[in-house]
C-alpha cells in the first residue's frame, strides 16, 4: 500500500495568483505559516510510526503540495529535500514528489531534483488552451508546459498532470482537447479538477459582475466522465477528480460544481451510460434486469441513493434493476446478466 505524507505550502513559492486561487481558503491553512525542516521531520516520524500504517506494510513517498515547490528560494528548497533523504537512504521512504509551476524551472533545480531522489513532479497545468491560460493568469504559453514535460521525463522522472475544467474561456470541446494533448505526452497520472468560485479569488468578483458563469454539477460530470473515458481508454491513471474536501474550502465556497464525493459521480455516470447502451443493444423480455460489476464497484455502479437504478426503471419501464457482485470482474468492468 501506497501512502503519501503530504507536506503543504500554500501558496509558498508561487509568483502569481491565478483567478482562481486562494490556497488559504482551500487547504485551512495560512499562506503565514513557515513549515521548517523539524516541521517535516516530525511529519514524518508521525506517519512512519502510525499503527495502521505499520500493520499494513505501507510504502511512503513524501510530496509537497500547496504551493510552488520550484519557485521557493533555492536554498530552502534544498533544505527541505535534505530532510528526507536520510529516511530514503535508510529504505523508510520510497521517494519525493513536489507540485510546482510549469515555468519554473532552470538546469539547476532540475539538478537539485535529481540529486534529491525527487521521482515524481506533478504540474498545475490546468489546459492546454493558450487562450485559457492567459484568462487564467498563469503565465506560460500551452507550449511551455509541454515543453517543461518534456524536459522532465528526458530527465527520467515521472510527471503528474493536473487539469482544470471550466476555466474562463474554456468549453468541454477545449477540455477534451486539452485531455487529448495530455495523452499524447503520456504522463504518469493526471488529475481532474472543476474550477469552483472560491471567495477571495479574483474569479469571484469575475462571476459577482457576471463575466464568469461556473459549471453546473452536470456539466461538470459529463466533461469529466468523457475525459476519463480518454484516459482510461490511454491506461493512463486519473489519480484524483475534484478537490480535496476540507471544511475551509466549503466555507468559503462561493459558486461551482461542487461535490464531496465527485469521482464516485463521475464513475457512477460512466456505468449508467454502459448500462443503457447494454439494455438498447438487448431489450429486457421482461421487467427485471441484471448487471454484474466488482464488489468493490457495486455502490458506485448502483450511483448515490441508487439514482441509476431509479433512471434506467424510468427510462426502459423496468420493475426490477439488480446490481450484482462477480468476483471475476476487474473494477470498472461491468456484465449483464
Amino acid at each position: 500500500m501506497k501512502k503519501i505524507i503530504a507536506v503543504f505550502i500554500p501558496h509558498q513559492g508561487c509568483p502569481q495568483r491565478c483567478v482562481f486561487c486562494h490556497q488559504p481558503h482551500i487547504t485551512g491553512m495560512s499562506t503565514h505559516t513557515d513549515v521548517t525542516p523539524d516541521d517535516i521531520r516530525r511529519q514524518i516520524e508521525q506517519a512512519l510510526h502510525e499503527p495502521k500504517s505499520l500493520r499494513q506494510g505501507a510504502q511512503f513517498e513524501v510530496a509537497f503540495y500547496g504551493g510552488t515547490f520550484t519557485g521557493l528560494p533555492y536554498q530552502v528548497q534544498e533544505r527541505f529535500l535534505s530532510v528526507v533523504q536520510p529516511y530514503i537512504s535508510q529504505g523508510s521512504i520510497a521517494g519525493i514528489r513536489v507540485s510546482t509551476h510549469p515555468c519554473l524551472f532552470n538546469e539547476q533545480i532540475f539538478t537539485l531534483l535529481e540529486t534529491y531522489s525527487v521521482k515524481i513532479v506533478e504540474l498545475g497545468i490546468q489546459s492546454f488552451d493558450s487562450a485559457v491560460l492567459r484568462q487564467a493568469g498563469r503565465g506560460y504559453t500551452a507550449q511551455e508546459a509541454i515543453t517543461t514535460i518534456r524536459q522532465l521525463q528526458t530527465r527520467g522522472m515521472k510527471v503528474g498532470i493536473h487539469l482544470m475544467i471550466g476555466l474562463p474561456g474554456d468549453s468541454p470541446a477545449k477540455s477534451l482537447e486539452s485531455a487529448q494533448k495530455a495523452i499524447e505526452l503520456s504522463p504518469d497520472s493526471v488529475r481532474l479538477h472543476p474550477t469552483l468560485v472560491i471567495k477571495g479569488t479574483r474569479l469571484e468578483q469575475l462571476y459577482k459582475d457576471g463575466q464568469y458563469t461556473p459549471l453546473s454539477l452536470d456539466e461538470a460530470v459529463a466533461t469529466s466522465k468523457e475525459m476519463l473515458k480518454l484516459f482510461r481508454k490511454a491506461q493512463i491513471p486519473v489519480i484524483r477528480i475534484g478537490l480535496q474536501p476540507t471544511d475551509s474550502m466549503e466555507q468559503h465556497l462561493v459558486a461551482g460544481p461542487y461535490h464531496p464525493a465527485l469521482r464516485q459521480v463521475v464513475e457512477s455516470a460512466i456505468f449508467y451510460d454502459e448500462m443503457i447502451s447494454l439494455c438498447m443493444v438487448r431489450p429486457s423480455e421482461n421487467d427485471t434486469v441484471a448487471f454484474y460489476v466488482s464488489p468493490k464497484d457495486i455502490s458506485t455502479a448502483r450511483g448515490q441513493k441508487n439514482v441509476n437504478i431509479t433512471k434506467l426503471q424510468q427510462r426502459f419501464q423496468l420493475r426490477v434493476v439488480r446490481i450484482l457482485p462477480d468476483e471475476t470482474l476487474e473494477r470498472q468492468q461491468l456484465r449483464r446478466g
